[in-house]
């Protein structure tokens, strides 16, 4: 409407979605690709996406595996956080680097190629996402595991802005959200 006032021919538009193309992946896996594969392969564990933040509620996941390491020692499933460390989140993650009772079943991967991150979605157990508040990040990590996981996911309670926008689906993985 705008250009014809103008007289000009309008640009084209497309409309580009974040996060739901995951069949769009870039088709090599790195060296760290392949030595996370290699140190998960025949193991259990729980996957976790998404940089080390303080809002996100790390010190929940770093909490529960201390619970379970104890309860359950070496068959406590390990941890995997995809996404690295955040610029308030640097305290959490040596101490989850750095105490002896997880740091051999708590895993950070700083950087990983999309097709291994889509072997973890693939052979995790579950994913988590323990946020305590999210605005466009929480659906990403969600959105890019539906089509490829058995959907056994748990979510802290959490509040967010921008769920109900992206997808009603969502919300039949997400558990105890406000």
């Amino acid at each position: 409407a705008f250009a014809d006032k103008q007289g000009v021919e309008a640009p084209p538009i497309a409309k580009i979605r974040l996060a739901d193309e995951i069949g769009m992946l870039t088709l090599q896996v790195t060296k760290e690709g392949e030595a996370v594969q290699r140190m998960m392969k025949g193991q259990p564990f729980v996957l976790c996406v998404g940089a080390i933040h303080i809002r996100k509620n790390y010190t929940l996941l770093y909490d529960v595996w201390t619970m379970l390491n104890e309860s359950m020692g070496m068959a406590a499933p390990h941890l995997v956080i995809v996404g690295g460390v955040g610029w308030n989140g640097a305290e959490i993650a040596r101490v989850m680097r750095e105490d002896p009772r997880v740091s051999a079943r708590i895993h950070i991967v700083e950087s990983i190629d999309d097709l291994s991150l889509e072997w973890l979605y693939s052979h995790a157990l579950m994913t988590v996402y323990p946020s305590l508040y999210e605005g466009w990040g929480l659906t990403n990590p969600l959105i890019q595991m539906i089509p490829k996981v058995r959907l056994r996911s748990w979510c802290s309670r959490i509040s967010f802005s921008n769920c109900r926008m992206r997808g009603r689906s969502l919300s039949s993985v997400m558990l105890g959200i406000s």
